[in-house]
């Protein structure tokens, strides 16, 4: 609700630089507070990195960004459910990681619950 209330005031990429350079802060500050490092990985662990930050974050995470204007937050915000779904189809795609058989009732379950939140209702006649 707050996104959208900026997105009210704020074009899309001002809005944009200010809500993916905090997170990028924020993860970099949980990274080095869990101790982990940020260097030392192998080049093709670094392609990986680039492709969740072309793929999920700037395509995905901008299109709901741009939507705040127009679509109310809490649309978006069940709309987003979807996320682990996509993500498990997209490691089996490209990892080959076969989803456990939970992914499918759970998955289920959550894209029931995102078609009855979005499907036009009809109205009784009275």
């Amino acid at each position: 609700m707050i996104g959208q209330r900026q997105r009210q005031r704020m074009d899309l990429l001002p809005y944009l630089a200010v809500v993916n350079t905090t997170a990028a802060l924020a993860l970099v500050g949980m990274v080095l507070v869990a101790g982990y490092p940020l260097t030392g990985y192998m080049d093709e662990t670094y392609g990986y990195f680039l492709l969740l930050a072309l793929g999920p974050q700037l395509l995905g995470h901008t299109t709901f960004n741009y939507a705040l204007k127009r679509v109310p937050p809490v649309l978006i915000a069940i709309l987003l459910l979807a996320e682990p779904i996509g993500s498990s189809v997209l490691a089996y795609l490209i990892l080959g990681e076969v989803p456990g058989s939970t992914l499918f009732v759970g998955g289920g379950i959550i894209l029931c619950g995102i078609g009855m939140a979005v499907w036009p209702k009809r109205r009784a006649r009275v």
